[in-house]
């Protein structure tokens, strides 16, 4: 019964944002990308002469679908922590030492998985704008592919700014993929195995002293894992889904 409600409880929530998703993200949309255009307009030549059409353009698309990543995030967000703190309180009715390593678990975890996105964000932020640059010059060339054909040097100019922009896009690329693998995941899946080998040890020492049913070991088991998983999304939608882009 628990199980049952535990995920009919989970599935409850994710429909919720789900109808919150429906109701609001065409509306926001709409209007966004109204106030978009027309805050751009808006600016004055000189800002228009300092920034290639291409990046602009760039810009705007990155900036809609950030804004609408981030309100999507936002409810998962909910969603995640109010599932975790119902899985702490289902802990505690089946036993207080199995919830107190989740506790314990994830007052350690998260400020050091934050820690490390935030510094991925940085990296994020400094690979958005070398993309964006890029590909504000290859939108420009396509703009003016009648010059290009005609005058050859100006094919010289921009293939002179598009390989340094390029190879810019790629180095930050994979400076934010190196830090994801080497230090979140490795940080993320050392903290879980010490903490799910805690855990299942417990379980087998109050399995086998009768302070537990097999039920109720193979319950925390499965939340054990299930909060975890939350745990990590919660955090990824909460400050990694906060596109710098935008």
């Amino acid at each position: 019964l628990l199980f049952v409600f535990f995920k009919l409880m989970h599935h409850g929530m994710y429909f919720i944002e789900r109808l919150f998703d429906i109701k609001y993200r065409p509306t926001l949309l709409a209007e966004m990308i109204s106030s978009l255009y027309t805050k751009t307009v808006g600016h004055s030549l000189h800002w228009f002469d300092s920034h290639l059409s291409g990046e602009i353009s760039s810009k705007i698309a990155d900036f809609q679908n950030s804004v609408m990543t981030l309100f999507n995030s936002s409810f998962r967000a909910i969603t995640n922590l109010a599932t975790i703190l119902v899985s702490i309180i289902f802990l505690l009715q089946v036993n207080m030492l199995s919830a107190v390593v989740i506790i314990l678990f994830g007052l350690i975890y998260t400020p050091i998985i934050a820690a490390l996105l935030i510094k991925q964000m940085k990296l994020q932020e400094q690979y958005a704008s070398a993309r964006q640059e890029a590909l504000g010059i290859i939108n420009d060339s396509i703009a003016n592919i009648f010059g290009i054909k005609i005058i050859g040097s100006m094919w010289t100019e921009f293939k002179l700014k598009l390989t340094p922009a390029i190879n810019r896009w790629r180095d930050w690329d994979k400076k934010t993929r190196q830090f994801d693998a080497y230090y979140v995941d490795n940080a993320d899946t050392i903290m879980v195995t010490i903490m799910v080998a805690v855990q299942i040890y417990l379980l087998s020492y109050l399995y086998k002293s009768g302070q537990i049913t097999a039920g109720g070991f193979a319950f925390i088991s499965m939340v054990t894992l299930n909060v975890h998983s939350l745990l990590d999304s919660f955090l990824e939608n909460l400050l990694f889904n906060i596109n710098p882009a935008i």
